[in-house]
């Protein structure tokens, strides 16, 4: 079972290498980002001996995004896996935004330094979002890349309009880029990656 993990990042490469995956992205920050990541998959990732399972309140609706998501290889490959994974929620919002939205925000590292798989050249896995949920303003060093998995939200950039995002919409941050999203009555589920500087965590702004 250790052993099939191996074939998340097997699927991530392959996933990362398609047009859809970068559907509409462009730029020098992108493409930064990009080489970096498939970079990283491409020095090969090592199994993480004390990676353990964690719950967050928002994993009650897993079920139902998993139901509602259009195929995909990426999740193929990490359905078998969801048992298995480490939801959390970010403490620097703690203070900041409302208590509700830890019930209904989390996410999952499944490669990376802290991930189910081990890199340190990049961070990837599932953010959950619950239906009817706001996730305020905030940005990180990091640049970021998502590629929506399940449920249609709306997704804000810098000082631009909400705009829906139904799947497999893919979306890049830039470094402090400051970002924003919105969901209505379904939950949603997205993939996404972290390059550049991934020390630290996001930050409300």
């Amino acid at each position: 079972m250790d052993t099939n993990r191996l074939q998340i990042a097997d699927a991530l490469a392959r996933f990362y290498l398609s047009p859809e995956a970068a559907e509409n992205l462009s730029g020098e920050d992108f493409a930064t980002h990009k080489a970096s990541v498939l970079s990283g998959l491409g020095k090969g990732v090592s199994l993480t001996s004390n990676y353990q399972p964690a719950k967050a309140a928002v994993t009650r609706f897993l079920g139902q995004a998993l139901t509602d998501a259009p195929p995909h290889p990426v999740l193929d490959a990490i359905r078998p896996f969801m048992k298995d994974l480490h939801w959390q929620t970010n403490k620097n919002y703690h203070g900041h935004f409302e208590e509700k939205f830890f019930e209904n925000e989390a996410f999952a590292e499944i490669i990376g330094p802290k991930g189910m798989l081990r890199t340190d050249v990049f961070r990837a896995g599932l953010l959950l979002m619950g239906p009817e949920i706001d996730y305020p303003d905030h940005n990180h060093e990091a640049s970021e890349w998502y590629n929506v998995l399940s449920g249609t939200g709306l997704w804000r950039q810098g000082g631009n309009a909400f705009s829906l995002r139904p799947p497999p919409s893919a979306i890049f941050h830039s470094s402090w880029e400051v970002h924003a999203m919105r969901c209505q009555k379904t939950p949603v589920l997205a993939l996404w990656s972290w390059a550049g500087n991934m020390s630290s965590e996001a930050m409300p702004v």
